[in-house]
């Protein structure tokens, strides 16, 4: 299992550019383009109901090929 980056409860805003230094890595660009990263309305609604938010199965999202985030096409580095 991956051990998360941050152990607290965080929030992220992002553009649709993804113009960042920071995506380097598959991990790093699949944390935000696939079910690992989710709405935080959704985490609201189970902390509010369950008292946590629970985590998805990182290491298979995370691990998973890379693909473009607007026309969902596979790619062999990360979209540029």
């Amino acid at each position: 299992m991956a051990e998360p980056s941050m152990r607290q409860l965080h929030l992220h805003v992002i553009g649709q550019d993804f113009d960042s230094q920071h995506l380097k890595h598959k991990k790093h660009w699949n944390s935000f383009n696939t079910a690992f990263f989710r709405d935080s309305v959704d985490v609201i609604e189970e902390v509010s109901k369950n008292g946590k938010a629970t985590l998805r199965d990182e290491e298979s999202l995370l691990s998973m090929e890379l693909r473009c985030h607007r026309c969902r096409s596979a790619h062999p580095n990360i979209p540029r």
